[in-house]
């Protein structure tokens, strides 16, 4: 899942780039884009959280064996 959220999000970073080369008018389109980016930036660090949980259950798991 992680992997799937950063695959869209330099999807989406890339197409803000390009509409703004392209038309620098764009503002709109490109808000929408950055308020996509950070939803996806927010669940990519929710999951980075996790996982760095879960790694240090296990790690106190073992530990405790």
């Amino acid at each position: 899942q992680r992997e799937e959220l950063t695959r869209r999000r330099d999807k989406i970073s890339r197409k803000r780039e390009r509409l703004l080369a392209e038309e620098p008018e764009v503002e709109k389109d490109v808000q929408s884009l950055n308020e996509e980016l950070e939803s996806l930036l927010a669940n990519i660090d929710y999951i980075n959280d996790s996982i760095s949980d879960c790694q240090a259950n296990i790690m106190q798991m073992e530990e405790a064996k």
